[in-house]
């Protein structure tokens, strides 16, 4: 049995709209080994059976509920199910480009960080506008 490094849990934001776009690009660019936890926070009933099908055919953790929950809500319910080294929170409408994970994992075991970030770019079409890159975390 495998033992990824990462655990990668998906938690919706504000929107369902590109969560199977979201997960397939997951799936398609990522190669680094890593589990996924899925928080499913009650989307449509289309969705939540594609999630369901997805969860078994790739064999991830899907957990459902029946009620909205905020995005951290979602994430400290989707952290019970973590048991790797390493944590990464992404919300349902990323789109994930080639490799994305490998330099985030080899940045963390070279720096031996606490938080690693990757580059955020919004809008379409994807991977052209930068929303969020690079900053600074500070410790109290």
């Amino acid at each position: 049995m495998n033992n990824p490094l990462v655990t990668i849990i998906v938690v919706p934001r504000e929107r369902y709209q590109f969560a199977r776009e979201s997960l397939e690009s997951l799936y398609e660019n990522t190669t680094f080994l890593f589990d996924l936890v899925y928080v499913d926070n009650n989307s449509p009933a289309k969705l939540r059976r594609y999630l369901e099908i997805q969860a078994e055919v790739k064999g991830f953790k899907l957990i459902s509920s029946d009620r909205y929950l905020s995005p951290n809500q979602a994430r400290n319910l989707g952290l019970a199910h973590v048991s790797s080294k390493y944590v990464l929170f992404v919300d349902n409408d990323v789109i994930f480009a080639p490799n994305w994970l490998t330099p985030l994992i080899g940045c963390a075991e070279a720096t031996e960080a606490t938080v690693v970030g990757s580059l955020v770019c919004q809008y379409q079409p994807f991977h052209e506008i930068v929303h969020c890159a690079g900053g600074e975390y500070m410790t109290a």
